[in-house]
């Protein structure tokens, strides 16, 4: 019964340790995958329908503290929307991701070029789309994609360029076909629809004064508006902010059910210790060390924490293995992360066992015998 109590608490341990390890792990990775945006910096502040929108971004652009400024419909990482493209040829649509941006948005995001668009004159226009790579391929688009057809919704149109694919949604997914649609007429598509200012702010400078800068910049241009923004970085972040909380419970569980287990442990040794008084006597007077005693106390306690490092490995592995097929981008579980946390809990049990166990056998034998 007591080597059952302990093999649970130290599977449920072991299991917890490790599940945290590799939450972290995913979540270190995909903060730190090379996703083809830089978000540095990038402050975002969405407006609704601003007649004089030109004049606020010019205004903006102006600041000492901005290197450049951009439009876009949505902001990054805050949805977009869907279209049904036919490629060259097709019978048969496929949904297309949508951005409608202006011809700063690609620059200011470092977004980077697999076919620049031999003539930059033609976009604008309304009829050409800058695909990315998946889109290429989605749409059956084979040889130079610069100029073949589209079809949206009964409307020919073409493509421009081909930007190389980047994620801009969750890791969690796989890239998706997408079309980019250049305005460049700022003035009167932008200041009649509600859409986002990026503006990358310069490194080296004061974020939150260059921030209220263009806060006051806002205020004069929309009073009606309450002024928002957000930085890129921050929220590409967000989009995990689940996988955040899971990870905080799981630290907190594992440091609770450790402890735990090793004060059970702790008790459990020194009641073991407490029955075998008269056997820890008679050693001692036979000439036993208090090291061997000790570790003849010990052994029965980690045979089950050894059974426990055992059954738990192959269960945490399933189940963080189920767990990371949520995404897409997935960090790997090498071998050895269990094999240093289980050696770990083992060493944490065996320090916790030692220290009681050591303690009963450098007692006096007189005592102990008198005792009984």
């Amino acid at each position: 019964m007591r080597k059952g109590f302990i093999f649970l608490q130290f599977a449920i341990s072991l299991s917890l340790v490790l599940c945290s390890i590799i939450i972290e792990k995913e979540l270190y990775y995909i903060r730190n995958t090379e996703t083809g945006v830089d978000r540095d910096n990038v402050v975002m502040i969405p407006f609704h329908k601003m007649v004089h929108y030109a004049a606020f971004k010019r205004e903006v652009e102006a600041l000492p503290g901005i290197a450049a400024a951009a439009t876009s419909h949505y902001p990054m990482y805050g949805g977009m929307d869907g279209l049904a493209v036919k490629g060259p040829g097709a019978d048969k649509a496929v949904q297309v991701f949508m951005m409608h941006v202006d011809d700063g948005f690609i620059s200011l995001l470092g977004l980077q070029w697999q076919d620049k668009p031999v003539d930059e004159g033609v976009l604008g226009d309304g009829k050409h789309w800058i695909l990315n790579e998946t889109a290429v391929r989605t749409l059956g688009i084979s040889g130079d994609p610069i100029g073949q057809s589209l079809d949206i919704a009964g409307d020919k149109q073409q493509v421009a360029g081909v930007l190389k694919d980047f994620n801009y949604g969750s890791l969690r997914s796989k890239i998706g076909s997408l079309g980019i649609l250049i305005d460049r007429d700022t003035a009167s598509t932008w200041g009649g629809m509600s859409g986002c200012l990026l503006g990358k702010i310069k490194t080296h400078v004061n974020i939150p004064a260059t921030v209220d800068a263009i806060r006051k910049i806002f205020s004069k241009y929309d009073k009606q508006t309450a002024f928002e923004f957000d930085f890129a970085d921050e929220a590409f972040d967000r989009q995990y902010k689940a996988e955040d909380r899971l990870a905080g419970l799981f630290g907190m569980f594992t440091v609770i059910t450790v402890m735990i287990a090793c004060l059970g442990l702790f008790a459990l040794a020194t009641f073991s210790a407490q029955q075998r008084v008269k056997e820890i006597g008679i050693r001692k007077v036979m000439g036993a060390s208090a090291a061997s005693i000790g570790g003849l106390l010990s052994r029965d306690f980690l045979r089950p924490v050894l059974l426990a490092v055992v059954i738990a490995w192959p269960l945490s592995w399933l189940v963080m293995n189920r767990w990371l097929e949520d995404f897409t981008y997935r960090t790997d579980v090498p071998w050895w992360i269990f094999v240093l946390a289980g050696l770990g809990l083992l060493g944490v049990s065996l320090a916790t066992v030692l220290f009681r166990s050591l303690r009963a056998a450098r007692g006096n034998p007189v005592d102990a015998l008198r005792s009984e």
